[in-house]
């Protein structure tokens, strides 16, 4: 088994855009775009959509969800 298919979001397709992380502007964008999605961590686990523990619930940036952060969002990529 490869490295990568054992950490969280290791082995997806995922480009982590690692170049945008320091760059304020370009994560407003992101955010700003309608086509973004958040997902919402408690204690290191992922909210998940129904009972699917496979299907995570991607949320839009401005969901209620959030104003509750005890931290401030993570960029994982685009």
């Amino acid at each position: 088994m490869r490295i990568a298919e054992t950490v969280t979001f290791g082995g997806s397709g995922l480009d982590r855009a690692a170049h945008l992380r320091g760059d304020a502007g370009a994560i407003a964008a992101a955010l700003a775009d309608p086509a973004a999605a958040c997902l919402a961590l408690w204690r290191g686990k992922p909210l998940i959509a129904g009972r699917d523990p496979l299907a995570l619930a991607w949320l839009p940036p401005g969901h209620g969800i959030f104003d509750m952060a005890g931290a401030p969002p993570v960029f994982l990529g685009l």
